[in-house]
């Protein structure tokens, strides 16, 4: 299950109903295959709403795993900054429902496998989820124009 649409296949046909029943835009036209259930889960409309419908933790750890490229259920307890145990129990039902959701998936059915975002939702957050944004630019940033940048020198006429 090293992709996302084997992840789906995987699931089973509960979790399958379940997931239609929680994302009720992906039943509607009935998916065709497990394939076009992925497409359909992972197109940027589809992921929209299903985060529209997601509380502030959810989002939070969605955001976490999105930054880290995927992670341990322990590294997105460090990553959110989870101290107390209420505030990890807490924090394992939030992934738990990103993962019933599928905007993250579990590459074993192992507990301790590492999570991976959901295709799409890098491209959602963008570069830089949760704000944050690098303390220095990137050593290949060009300078910003008319500050010792160079100009192109005109091309034959």
């Amino acid at each position: 299950m090293a992709t996302y649409s084997g992840y789906l296949r995987s699931r089973g046909d509960d979790m399958l109903v379940e997931l239609l029943r929680r994302r009720p835009d992906l039943a509607t036209p009935s998916p065709a295959t497990l394939t076009s259930l992925a497409a359909r889960s992972t197109n940027r409309t589809g992921l929209e709403r299903a985060l529209a419908h997601v509380d502030a933790l959810v989002l939070q750890v969605v955001e976490a795993v999105v930054a880290l490229g995927s992670a341990s259920r322990e590294r997105i307890v460090e990553a959110v900054g989870a101290t107390d145990r209420a505030d990890q129990v807490a924090l394992g039902r939030a992934v738990d429902e990103a993962v019933a959701l599928a905007l993250l998936w579990p590459t074993a059915p192992s507990p301790d496998a590492p999570l991976h975002p959901s295709p799409g939702l890098a491209e959602l957050f963008g570069p830089f989820p949760a704000g944050m944004v690098p303390v220095e630019p990137p050593a290949t940033a060009l300078p910003p124009a008319g500050r010792g940048g160079r100009t192109p020198r005109p091309g034959p006429g």
